[in-house]
């Protein structure tokens, strides 16, 4: 391959052009209001948005529960105009199959206030509002909103001002300090601990329920147990599960109390904090003696540097995934050509190499990050779930096949070649950075060991540490090309250029167009039935629009002209028809997995997976196994057929009475988005092995499987469960 610039800015492209939009008719009306039509400078008012909701369906507090996201609002104020804290109503507590969220059904109204310090005029008021609305399954929404206030000499409220002002009595009030005893009830059983609350003073036998706020480090579980009564104070107890630092030393939530005589709300955000004792990671220090900060500083940093060295190891290790074994071919081919070359020069395009993925990773951050900031849960190979990004780039990997078969060569044509040759020597960059872009974009629906754990920690971290981690990932997938590159003995040990190298590069022209076989499977899942046909002639006219163009334009220059028109007309337009008009690709409209059918392969029935069904079989006393898995995960492939779909794992699933299910994350699905981000997962894979005792957590299952992992964990699964009689 002479020069892939062209194709590094076309594959460029395609990280930019991803699109994440959900395309059907919302089930809430939301519209932004004020409080006044005309204000003074100098005045505060308050805004709102108001979602109203369609029967049966509802929306999600500040925290939303175990598998949920709360709305959220991006203000484009005007210059001189601030906003103060988004103010969240009193939520009601809505349980489904054991499953706890905190919801408002048929409207709500989030308010916050809004000082005013503009000049006399009119201001545009603007808001951007993203939201999931829930019936059975989760639907992501987002929406654009505006209204006009006017500056001027006088105050004068407006019509939805008592609107307004009934919401904002429904916002609980703040009050620090309650009169409340809160401590840890005994050791923590491996992340879950958990912990009571009991009211005294004016509050003694008044707490009803506590609504947590949302954490990043640990989760507090929606099931609330009333404890106490006639001869003990009343009170609560709840749960916490912890995923990483050390338990918490204070959590902040609303406050439920039952209703009394005297005045005041029956509810009230507060503060709990421990004051008896104080918890390290994996264990309870017996005094009162708080954690110094040295030591927090200890765990903190080798926290950090054991995720930044799994991030690095992650990143070394998927050289060697299914992912990206093709785009090896083309690195061999370049290290062996540089063997016979200079080695400052094979210093050189090995760094070129490396910037090629490192640009590329920045670029995956800023689609992290951009995803996270837009209200959307980010996930490892979210790309793969957009057709956007898959149809291209299976006509990309397609033409690199073609390339290595020598149906066409990629080259400057014209005045350039004069121009290219006087620049030969820099000619190999081109490519080595297009190979550091293909190796990454290959890479990313591969999930390495190490690299679960380290992604998953990362994304729950601020856009600076997302940055940082994947320039780990980055420089541990590079370092075998960088170390080859700046070994020349190791460089020496390869065979010379000759003959073989023409015929070694047509062989791999296979594996490309393997993936690119593999790319056609996973974008047809984005489209209906019927439209394999089209989908393979879009192959099928990209590679005659590059025969066309390797015969004839490149091949006979006295009939360049029109063949090159030809070849265009043919690549483009028929590209561009059969996108367009037969598969309507912008909006795909692909058949989606009916709920509650269930799909039998390899003689495992794998059933719908949802938070309600898995709670059902558990509580029919079955033990329960979860495959969160995608069709574009080679991870995925490999566990199912070498360490579930087996006739060892089929028989222990059959012995044991376990039921299993699927979570399928193909197409991009809030709830099972959620749920991996709950389990510290930055994508699929995930395994999860239930016991039948809904009390017990799940069994996390490595990345990688092998049988034993599997069965040991269903046999775990069958001795948590309490004996009977």
């Amino acid at each position: 391959m002479k020069n892939l610039k062209p194709l590094a800015l076309y594959a460029l492209g395609i990280w930019a052009g991803l699109s994440l939009n959900a395309a059907t008719t919302a089930e809430t009306k939301v519209r932004l209001i004020l409080d006044a039509d005309e204000c003074r400078t100098g005045e505060t008012i308050w805004a709102a948005v108001h979602f109203e909701l369609a029967d049966g369906w509802h929306t999600y507090w500040r925290y939303g529960g175990e598998a949920a996201q709360p709305p959220q609002i991006e203000w484009d104020l005007p210059v001189g105009v601030s906003a103060g804290a988004l103010q969240w109503p009193v939520p009601e507590k809505y349980e489904q199959a054991g499953m706890f969220s905190y919801v408002y059904h048929d409207e709500v109204m989030l308010m916050l206030p809004l000082s005013i310090n503009s000049p006399s005029g009119n201001l545009s008021i603007r808001a951007h509002v993203r939201w999931l609305e829930c019936q059975e399954a989760c639907v992501p929404r987002n929406q654009s909103l505006e209204t006009t206030l006017v500056v001027g000499q006088v105050s004068r409220r407006s019509s939805q001002a008592q609107t307004i002002e009934s919401w904002r009595a429904k916002v609980p009030p703040v009050e620090e300090g309650l009169p409340v005893a809160i401590r840890w009830l005994g050791e923590p059983v491996e992340d879950e601990r958990s912990f009571s609350v009991i009211g005294e003073d004016r509050l003694q036998n008044r707490i009803q329920d506590f609504y947590p706020h949302a954490y990043d480090q640990f989760e507090v579980t929606g099931a609330t147990k009333v404890v106490g009564g006639e001869a003990a104070q009343r009170g609560i107890e709840k749960s916490v599960y912890k995923y990483d630092g050390p338990w918490p030393t204070e959590i902040a939530g609303l406050m439920v109390l039952n209703q009394s005589d005297s005045p005041g709300s029956d509810y009230v955000e507060t503060t709990l904090r421990f004051s008896e004792e104080v918890v390290k990671q994996g264990g309870v220090d017996s005094g009162v003696t708080a954690v110094s900060p040295d030591d927090r500083t200890v765990e903190f940093g080798v926290a950090w540097g054991r995720m930044l060295l799994f991030a690095f190891l992650g990143g070394f290790i998927l050289n060697f995934m299914p992912c990206v074994l093709p785009v090896i071919a083309l690195k061999i081919l370049g290290f062996v050509k540089q063997s016979q070359e200079s080695p400052g020069r094979v210093k050189r395009l090995g760094i070129v190499y490396a910037l090629g993925v490192l640009a590329s990773f920045l670029v995956l951050a800023g689609l992290v990050i951009g995803v996270q900031q837009a209200g959307r849960l980010a996930s490892w190979g979210m790309q793969f779930q957009s057709v956007g990004f898959l149809v291209p780039m299976m006509a990309l990997v397609t033409l690199v096949a073609l390339n290595f078969f020598g149906v066409f060569e990629l080259s400057l044509g014209g005045g350039a070649m004069g121009a290219a040759s006087r620049i030969s020597a820099r000619e190999g960059y081109p490519g080595a950075f297009f190979n550091g872009i293909l190796t990454t974009i290959l890479a990313t629906p591969c999930t390495a060991p190490f690299l679960a754990t380290a992604l998953g920690f990362a994304f729950a971290q601020s856009p600076s540490w997302i940055v940082v981690f994947f320039v780990m990932i980055a420089a541990g997938l590079a370092f075998p090309y960088v170390l080859l590159s700046w070994n020349p003995r190791l460089l020496r040990c390869l065979p010379k250029p000759g003959p073989w190298m023409g015929r070694f590069k047509m062989a791999m022209g296979f594996p490309m167009l393997a993936t690119a076989v593999w790319l056609y499977s996973v974008a047809l899942t984005h489209f209906s039935n019927g439209s394999e046909l089209w989908l393979g002639l879009l192959l099928v006219v990209i590679a005659l629009a590059a025969w066309i163009w390797g015969q004839f334009v490149q091949q006979v220059p006295e009939r360049r002209g029109w063949s090159m028109g030809l070849a265009m007309v043919i690549g483009l337009g028929g590209s561009a028809w059969i996108l367009e008009r037969e598969l309507e690709w912008r909006q795909p409209s692909a058949e989606k997995t009916v709920a509650g059918m269930a799909v039998i392969e390899k003689g495992i029935e794998w059933r719908h997976w949802s938070h309600a069904a898995v709670a059902k079989a558990r509580n029919e006393g079955h033990p329960v196994l979860v495959d969160f898995t995608a069709k574009w995960c080679q991870n995925c492939k490999v566990n199912k057929r070498l360490a579930i779909e087996i006739d060892r794992v089929k028989d222990k699933l059959e012995a044991i009475d376990a039921v299993t299910f699927r979570a399928d994350f193909t197409h991009y699905d809030p709830i099972i988005a959620k749920e991996l981000e709950r389990f510290h997962r930055a994508g699929v894979p995930l395994v999860l092995v239930f016991s039948s005792d809904p009390s017990k957590p799940a069994q996390v299952l490595p990345a990688l499987l092998t049988p034993q992992i599997v069965i040991d964990a269903l046999d775990r699964a069958v001795a948590a469960i309490p004996a009977s009689g």
